[in-house]
């Protein structure tokens, strides 16, 4: 599946992702070492009721030129899931998430509950999910 590359404006920063359909939002979250190509192929197995977005989070390729200095942190990726949503107009979002992804999910629906509808996680990681860690590259 060859999708154009957008960009949303989030936190400060720009985020690039990738959709297709229409209906029910579905958002992809992916983990580490990943972007949003670790999702395209799957988007075929969903059907064309949906609309499904997958995104790359802050500091991981391709934005990661957008940033001078790597800090990352968990809140910050929390905040950033949940200003995507509203971006590009989402909300609630069905949230797909994996690994890492998937603890900024979860942490991301507590945080604005009414920003996801409902969520599928693999992977789940304890460092995402308890400790706002800040990582520093």
């Amino acid at each position: 599946m060859d999708l154009e590359p957008k960009l949303a404006s989030v936190n400060g920063t720009q985020l690039e992702y990738v959709e297709t359909g229409e209906g029910s939002p579905i958002i992809f979250v992916h983990g580490h070492m990943s972007d949003y190509r670790t999702w395209v192929e799957l988007f075929d197995l969903f059907s064309d009721d949906f609309r499904q977005v997958a995104y790359t989070q802050r500091y991981f390729e391709p934005n990661l030129a957008n940033a001078d200095t790597i800090q990352m942190s968990v809140d910050e990726h929390i905040e950033d899931l949940c200003q995507f949503i509203e971006a590009i107009d989402c909300a609630p979002a069905s949230i797909i998430g994996m690994s890492y992804g998937a603890g900024i999910a979860l942490r991301a629906a507590a945080k604005r509950p009414r920003c996801l509808s409902r969520m599928l996680q693999h992977l789940t990681t304890r460092l995402s999910l308890v400790s706002p860690v800040a990582y520093r590259g």
